[in-house]
């Protein structure tokens, strides 16, 4: 029998101080926690009848135009096909399936800067 090693991958991490910070709260297992408010202001962002454009122009700000594309790319980063996994013991373990992007264009449209966008909001991509 194989012992199974479980493992953490860590990208890049940032130390808080915790007395400087007056909006992280931590629940009794020490995880840190959204306030009350802050989940009402999620509530309520989320009801907006602008959300995907608010989202749209947020993402990549400084890239004009390309409102069509950045939406893909904020749905890919969202989306993902469900991957089931069997292991040795006929359990079923699923994860977030891969996506790939494949962006084509002329010369200097910002494809280059849009996909290093993504891989600032989401480091584990490549």
């Amino acid at each position: 029998m194989t012992a199974m090693k479980s493992y953490i991958s860590v990208v890049s991490f940032t130390k808080i101080d915790r007395s400087k910070s007056k909006n992280i709260t931590t629940n009794e297992e020490g995880l840190d926690q959204f306030t009350d408010q802050q989940v009402s202001d999620f509530k309520t962002f989320s009801q907006r009848e602008d959300l995907f454009k608010v989202l749209v122009h947020s993402f990549a700000p400084s890239i004009f135009e390309s409102d069509t594309i950045k939406f893909g790319l904020l749905t890919q980063l969202f989306g993902g096909v469900e991957k089931k996994l069997s292991d040795n013991k006929n359990e079923m373990m699923s994860k977030r399936g891969e996506i790939n992007v494949l962006l084509l264009g002329d010369p200097s449209t910002g494809k280059s800067q849009l996909l290093k966008y993504v891989n600032k909001l989401a480091p584990r991509g490549v």
